[in-house]
């Protein structure tokens, strides 16, 4: 099974009767993309998979890093040392805690799933914009800039 064969079996059918892409339809406030993972159509879905779970792996262990920093941290509270840590130091280690509270899981950007496809040709009934009218806007060239800022 590959992208194709999804978009006609699935998504074009979820999609129609919506003027939104399936990303917009999952997520109605929008996201800010992290990462944007370019793919060929004609892929295995199976391989596609395989890539993005090793994305979100590399996401995760950036996260266990600050984890162990915090509770290392936390553990030295805990047994008395640093007791005379500056107030300074203490802010900083709360900034971090607060940070690493409010990650959110990363948001990837897929061309498939963030494009609408059900109104492919000007010739079908979809409710959203044509392809066409969306590649105006340049959506790769604004989810590149957004991701490597």
């Amino acid at each position: 099974v590959n992208l194709y064969d999804l978009n006609t079996q699935a998504l074009i059918p979820w999609t129609r009767q919506s003027p939104c892409s399936i990303a917009l339809l999952l997520n109605p406030g929008g996201e800010i993309a992290n990462v944007m993972v370019s793919h060929a159509w004609g892929e295995d879905v199976e391989e596609l998979m395989d890539a993005l779970n090793m994305c979100m792996e590399h996401e995760l262990k950036k996260r266990q890093l600050v984890d162990v920093q915090v509770w290392w941290e936390d553990y030295c509270d805990k047994c008395g040392a640093d007791v005379d840590m500056a107030d300074a130091e203490q802010v900083r280690k709360e900034e971090r805690r607060k940070e690493y509270e409010q990650m959110k899981d990363p948001v990837i950007w897929l061309c498939w799933a963030a494009i609408y496809q059900a109104n492919y040709s000007s010739s079908t009934s979809a409710q959203g914009p044509t392809i066409a009218k969306q590649l105006e806007k340049k959506p790769f060239e604004s989810v590149i800039s957004t991701a490597t800022n």
